[in-house]
């Protein structure tokens, strides 16, 4: 573990993995959309990248209620359970298709101890992670997050102060990872 990870608190933005489509419409089918074997194995591939990357041991996972949102939570906690703890899973009926300030909210009302990821949906996850980033989109290491947040698509925040206290300037991107 770095002297970071001891001393302070990452945030992991992480959109689902690729889907397939709605066979009908409305909520209770967007709810049911599970993940592609293509959508199973950018999980892992995330996971797994992420897993050499950082100490997880104090992680938990915030996730939509969402099948697929879910699905890719239960994988990424699988693949990390093979290196160490098991990350506690919680999903928040608040999530599903949340809008920004939303998703900002419910990060900001955790009681997580340290690491905190939450596995959500677009166009929401996609705007905090830009409103988070600021500046830092210019840096041509995260240059393309002006492209989009295509799916399994993991911003990684560097946070100072409490969950409480966050907002735009006391979030460092320092990662972003893409399938």
């Amino acid at each position: 573990m770095n002297e970071r990870d001891a001393e302070g608190r990452r945030l992991f933005l992480l959109r689902h993995a690729t889907t397939g489509p709605a066979r009908e419409m409305g909520d209770d089918a967007d709810l049911a959309r599970v993940l592609t074997s293509s959508g199973e194995a950018e999980a892992s591939r995330i996971a797994a990248h992420l897993s050499r990357m950082t100490d997880l041991s104090t992680l938990e996972i915030l996730a939509s209620p969402a099948r697929r949102t879910c699905q890719t939570a239960e994988r990424v906690a699988d693949v990390l359970a093979a290196d160490g703890p098991r990350p506690a899973i919680t999903t928040d009926p608040a999530l599903y298709n949340a809008d920004c300030e939303t998703i900002l909210d419910v990060i900001r009302e955790t009681g997580a101890d340290a690491s905190l990821m939450v596995v959500g949906h677009n166009p929401g996850l996609y705007h905090l992670v830009l409103k988070l980033a600021g500046d830092a989109i210019d840096a041509p290491e995260f240059a393309s997050l002006t492209q989009g947040y295509p799916p399994a698509s993991l911003a990684i925040f560097d946070i100072t102060g409490d969950w409480g206290d966050l907002r735009p300037g006391r979030a460092d991107l320092t990662g972003l990872l893409r399938p």
